[in-house]
């Protein structure tokens, strides 16, 4: 179950047949309507949107990919440092930042 929790958002992908994999997103789709006003107003409204979008889909991806990789050396370096003599000095330490990288994780599925 953790060998799955770590690998979501997959941290490689280079088919070609699962789209919601890829690493880059076509945002060409937004762009004005061809009745739309041209007004200053939208023109903001619609750059707002663009960011948001790359944010959403890439970004945030990003940082979650980012998150498990570190999680994953979290869990390796503490597998193999933590030992008797210092598990009440590094115990806690490890949980405590297990906890914040999985919040950070959890926090970009939302």
């Amino acid at each position: 179950k953790m060998a799955e929790y770590f690998n979501d958002p997959p941290i490689f992908y280079f088919g070609e047949k699962l789209e919601c994999f890829r690493p880059w997103v076509d945002l060409t789709l937004m762009k004005l309507p061809e009745n739309a006003k041209d007004s200053a107003m939208t023109k903001i409204l619609l750059f707002v949107a663009t960011c948001c979008s790359y944010g959403i889909e890439l970004v945030i991806p990003l940082l979650r990919r980012l998150a498990t990789l570190t999680m994953f050396s979290l869990v390796v370096m503490a597998t193999f440092t933590i030992t008797e003599e210092n598990l009440v000095e590094w115990g806690g330490q490890v949980i405590t930042w297990a906890f914040y990288l999985a919040f950070a994780k959890a926090g970009g599925e939302l």
